[in-house]
């Protein structure tokens, strides 16, 4: 009965969560249009909703402070209800679905039992909202990018800061890891996107726009970058090994 904010697919293609300004989310069989089972209710706008890798759960995060888990199936609200003390912008399952990250603004971003709902290891913090938080692929770590202009790397079982705090001129607006967990990509208000090694936070590359780089994403085998600007455009650019210009220059 609203605008609605976000649509995603289960993995399986079968099934997709929608959430709206309604505040609401909904869950729909792909061929056929039809929803199934309850309709999942906030107390607020709807921001986003994730199903686990296995397509059991669904995660939603709103604009009331909290973040739900329900049962795909049903729609019926498993666990209990995780709570920050301001909006939460994006909920995430861990790989093998035990584990949930939440990003809010209250300037933190927390990580709990899937199953509970209960949260474990350290609140982890920063100086100005928390827009997203994700895990790395093979659920060791977890990136967080805010708008106190930096990202963060973190440890995914205890909330500890691993490497160095990852710097930009301006708002991050988004941060995630390549398939193979190496490297970072962020994206941010000070027109540039930068890449990241994870163990250590050290910064390995840059790329820019003439505008505010809202987001930016690795192609699956890690070869690509895409990024998506304020300045009307979107880029690709090539990730070249060092070695590969190593040899070229030495080829000279």
């Amino acid at each position: 009965d609203g605008w609605i904010i976000s649509a995603a697919f289960s993995n399986d293609g079968k099934y997709i969560i929608t959430t709206s300004y309604d505040n609401t989310a909904k869950i729909w069989e792909t061929e056929t249009g039809e929803q199934i089972g309850k309709t999942m209710k906030h107390d607020g706008w709807i921001i986003s909703a994730a199903f686990s890798n296995d397509g059991k759960y669904i995660v939603t995060a709103s604009n009331d402070n909290t973040a739900k888990i329900w049962d795909a199936e049903t729609g019926e609200q498993v666990g209990k209800t995780m709570r920050h003390d301001s909006n939460v912008n994006s909920a995430a399952f861990s790989p093998n679905g035990k584990y949930i990250v939440t990003a809010s603004y209250d300037n933190t971003a927390k990580i709990w039992k899937a199953e509970t709902g209960e949260q474990v290891g350290k609140t982890m913090k920063h100086d100005y909202y928390v827009n997203s938080a994700t895990f790395s692929n093979d659920g060791k770590y977890i990136v967080t990018a805010s708008y106190d202009n930096t990202a963060k790397i973190w440890n995914a079982k205890t909330g500890e800061q691993i490497g160095k705090t990852m710097k930009h001129n301006y708002w991050v607006n988004s941060a995630s890891f390549s398939n193979d967990g190496k490297y970072i990509i962020t994206a941010s208000d000070d027109n540039t996107a930068k890449i990241w090694n994870t163990k250590t936070g050290e910064q390995m590359g840059e790329m820019k726009h003439d505008s505010d780089v809202n987001s930016a994403a690795f192609s699956p085998d890690g070869k690509y970058i895409v990024t998506a600007s304020d300045d009307g455009t979107a880029k690709i650019t090539e990730l070249i090994p060092l070695q590969e210009l190593l040899d070229k220059y030495n080829k000279l």
